[in-house]
């Protein structure tokens, strides 16, 4: 969105807002939302229309509008997803403590190789490790187990 289209959108008062459906339409049309720039749109209208008393084509032209917002966030950002993946928080975690792969392999009691091949992802964490690191770090075993199609190996 260009600066200009963005500085209106945002300045615009409910009291500018378009009273009819059809207005409201050619304002801002209802679309299947694409892209974080079509969302960024129809979120700053939703924030102009959202907590104040609405006719019902502005209660309905809000329905659907967020309705697709819902849709797109839904598919893209989904809520709960996590915003770092198991094997990067552990590298995060082992860099911020200074340890290396074979610290990681001490701490967890395995072959010294095992911490190597777990940070490349060519193992997977066990329950116990989950345990271990979980107590270590003071973190939730969580943040280590949305790693997709984790095998479990012992070591």
């Amino acid at each position: 969105m260009s600066q200009e289209r963005r500085q209106n959108t945002t300045l615009m008062r409910y009291e500018d807002v378009p009273k009819t459906y059809d207005q409201l339409l050619a304002m801002h049309p209802l679309r299947p939302i694409h892209n974080d720039v079509e969302l960024e749109q129809a979120t700053e209208m939703i924030d102009i229309l959202a907590g104040h008393d609405l006719n019902t084509d502005q209660a309905d032209y809000l329905d659907v509008l967020s309705t697709l917002v819902e849709a797109y966030e839904s598919t893209y950002y989904p809520v709960g997803a996590p915003a770092v993946c198991g094997l990067d928080a552990l590298r995060a975690l082992l860099a911020d403590h200074g340890m290396s792969a074979a610290d990681l392999a001490r701490l967890l009691g395995v072959h010294r190789s095992m911490g190597a091949k777990l940070l490349k992802g060519e193992r997977a964490l066990t329950a116990r490790h989950l345990k271990m690191l979980s107590e270590r770090f003071k973190v939730s075993a969580d943040l280590f187990l949305e790693r997709q199609n984790m095998i479990m190996y012992e070591a």
